[in-house]
């Protein structure tokens, strides 16, 4: 199989990435099928250590930080993270870079008969794309005995498919309202499917939280007989520092083992201190449990060169700053905004242009973007659960809009987004990782 014919593979399998989620019942998601298939092939999952991340917002970044700071400390790292932007094998990394495409393809050969004999169960028991990417994932890294695997949730926690792994130290950043017909209709309920990765004895580290999150996590927490719970802003903390505009941001950070001054940071935006905070936390855990070590110098390293694609990324500065960020509910825009605010302060007018999926809260964002841009550009993501861009301009302006156009094509919408903004102002594309990666795409 070579991989062309891998991708083809596994775009044969059912993709709630693509398909609307109101067709998926809950009880579709479930860990059997992943459990059966690892089970078939020697539960790669356990092969290797790793740190489990699940959360709304901010654990991709989390997990960027964690993966750079334990390769800055000599270890060779798996990496698993979802969505891509562009190529698939962004979501299966070996020390940072993407898996060979030979690899990804060959790993697949070799699985293929257990493969087949867990697609072909009937029902609700048929493999899914994220199942099956998630134990290629695993293979991978058990086959290059890595030394950490950082392990993205998916959606949730408790029923997806990562929550197999059994891991170091397992950690949930902030939870907000997102996916709610899936996880919960309340904060309370998402909360606890995020804190469904608690296992027993294994220790939690927790970021910031609304009480009602916090509270769930705890419960959740407890019922599986987990161990030691470290809170963001009880356990540990930190002061923030200068910054240096569109570069580092400083921090003092005080955890439960050191006290780390004047940490440079490298993603942009004030909420990445909070995840800078809780990587290093769990980071210091998973070196104690892992037993090896975890050098002050390997903690800086890492929170300088951490990179995280699509997350406040400025793609360009002339002739016009562009930002591309993924943030996809209400909570995300508002960070998203007040970055902007931040690291563009005299840049005006902001054209924002945006998609997104129409199972999202797209009312609640657009309350909090349409207001702040000059102009508004409505656009396609590609993804086939996207609304249509229409129906967003229509939506756009009951929500504030200034100005509004509707341009599917991804080229128009941002030479139309680059023209309005002028030599003063700011573009930033946003609503939607699918959204983004069309962005990186056409801007090469």
């Amino acid at each position: 199989m070579n991989y062309a014919e891998a991708l083809e593979y596994l775009n044969g399998f059912v993709n709630f990435e693509r398909e609307p989620l109101r067709r998926a019942a809950r009880k579709v998601f479930n860990l059997d099928r992943i459990r059966m298939l690892a089970g078939r092939l020697g539960h790669p999952e356990r092969q290797f250590r790793s740190v489990h991340i699940a959360g709304t917002k901010g654990k991709g970044s989390t997990a960027a930080f964690c993966e750079a700071i334990a390769r800055a400390a000599g270890m060779t790292t798996g990496t698993y993270s979802s969505p891509h932007l562009v190529d698939l094998r962004e979501r299966i990394r070996l020390d940072g870079r993407m898996v060979s495409r030979g690899l990804l393809a060959g790993t697949l050969s070799k699985c293929l008969a257990d493969y087949q004999a867990v697609r072909a169960a009937p029902g609700e028991r048929r493999l899914t794309y994220f199942e099956a990417l998630t134990h290629l994932a695993f293979q991978i890294f058990a086959s290059r005995g890595i030394d950490l695997g950082v392990i993205e949730v998916g959606m949730g926690g408790r029923l997806d498919a990562t929550n197999i792994v059994e891991p170091l130290v397992s950690v949930i950043t902030a939870v907000s309202m997102d996916h709610g017909a899936q996880l919960g209709r309340s904060l309370a309920a998402i909360a606890g499917e995020k804190g469904g990765i608690c296992k027993r004895g294994v220790p939690v580290v927790v970021g910031r939280q609304k009480t009602e999150a916090l509270r769930s996590i705890r419960r959740e927490a407890r019922n599986a007989r987990a161990g030691e719970m470290l809170v963001l802003g009880r356990d540990f903390g930190f002061e923030p520092g200068g910054r240096e505009p569109g570069s580092h941001r400083f921090m003092t950070l005080r955890t439960p083992k050191r006290t780390y001054r004047d940490l440079r940071v490298k993603l942009l935006g004030a909420h990445q201190l909070d995840n800078a905070a809780v990587a290093v936390t769990a980071m210091e855990i998973a070196a104690g449990r892992g037993r090896f070590r975890l050098p002050v110098r390997a903690v800086r390293e890492g929170l300088e060169r951490a990179r995280w694609p699509g997350r406040f990324e400025v793609a360009r500065r002339r002739p016009v700053p562009l930002v591309l960020d993924g943030a996809h509910n209400v909570d995300s825009m508002m960070k998203l905004v007040a970055a902007l605010d931040e690291e563009f302060p005299a840049r005006a007018p902001l054209a924002a242009v945006f998609a997104c999926a129409a199972d999202k809260d797209v009312s609640g964002m657009l309350e909090v973007i349409a207001p702040r841009a000059g102009i508004l550009v409505a656009t396609h993501s590609g993804n086939p659960r996207a609304l249509k861009p229409r129906e967003l301009a229509r939506l756009a302006r009951n929500c504030g809009a200034r100005r509004v156009v509707a341009i599917r094509d991804m080229n128009r919408a941002l030479a139309r987004a680059t023209a309005a903004a002028g030599t003063r102002g700011l573009v930033a594309v946003t609503g939607s990782l699918y959204l983004v990666g069309r962005a990186k795409q056409v801007l090469g």
